[in-house]
């Protein structure tokens, strides 16, 4: 394999390795997102349960405000826009309850509601209108608008208090899955940086052992030893030039015998004329 091929080879190792790790390291980033998420997520809901959890004190206002002050066309009306707001609230928790604990205890508030309702628009709505009913059945009717109140705020709370345990869950688990992540990215990148740094020492050696045996060749050449060949190995360019250095000497052998020869004949030529 070539110079060229080699370092090509490792280029692409380097850029397989970064691109490896870009992709585990979204992947990583996109499930903390999703944690991030769902934390947040179950953080706004706990808030909107407990924001729900005071509809019942709202309501029970409205009981007060009719009983004290008898407007009951605006008493009615304002009971019917809460009834809408906590119909809304009851529908968006009841969507966002993930366990059936959660989606029981909605569905028991919204029955509180419904009878809460019930109280008004048939027992206090016509016990108010009656001049003539006495305050003994209002009270009777204050009391269980009451009991239905701290129903609303019972089941409420207890949505609010588990949605809120699993925002604090969620953020213990982000939080775990971002030390995992850090040293899972750590790790990874030691691993690929030990993986480029053999391959490299795997090349540089492959181009300098054979550098070294030129070198020392070309040193025994100088100092007048042909007699020993140089070894082709390593990359194509290399082995080319090994075995160029090789011809070379080999050249140079047939050149020093050939001068030798010549020489010896001069000699014998010269003895024989002085004879």
């Amino acid at each position: 394999m070539s110079v060229k091929s080699r370092l090509m080879a490792f280029a692409s190792l380097a850029l397989a390795s970064l691109a490896l790790m870009i992709v585990v390291v979204l992947l990583m980033i996109s499930r903390l997102g999703t944690l991030q998420d769902t934390g947040f997520a179950r953080s706004q809901s706990a808030v909107r349960a407990q924001q729900a959890a005071w509809l019942g004190a709202q309501f029970y206002q409205i009981f007060a405000d009719a009983i004290i002050n008898r407007h009951l066309d605006e008493s009615r009306n304002d009971f019917v826009r809460l009834r809408a707001q906590a119909d809304s609230d009851l529908d968006r928790l009841g969507q966002e309850a993930d366990t059936p604990e959660e989606k029981q205890a909605v569905a028991s508030a919204r029955q509180s509601v419904d009878r809460l309702a019930e109280i008004f628009e048939k027992k206090l709505l016509p016990a108010l209108d009656d001049r003539n009913r006495v305050d003994q059945g209002i009270g009777q009717i204050d009391e269980l608008a009451d009991r239905e109140v701290r129903e609303i705020r019972v089941h409420l709370d207890k949505v609010a208090n588990s949605m809120s345990a699993e925002a604090v869950a969620a953020d213990r688990e982000f939080d775990a899955a971002s030390s995992s992540t850090l040293r899972r990215i750590g790790i990874i990148a030691i691993v690929a940086a030990l993986v480029l740094l053999g391959v490299a020492l795997l090349i540089i050696r492959s181009i300098v052992q054979p550098l070294a045996g030129v070198q020392a060749a070309t040193r025994q050449v100088a100092a007048g030893d042909l007699s020993r060949s140089i070894e082709v190995a390593g990359p194509t360019e290399l082995a080319e030039v090994l075995a160029s250095c090789n011809d070379m000497q080999k050249g140079l052998c047939q050149i020093i015998t050939a001068i030798q020869g010549n020489a010896e004949s001069v000699a014998a030529m010269s003895q024989q004329l002085s004879a």
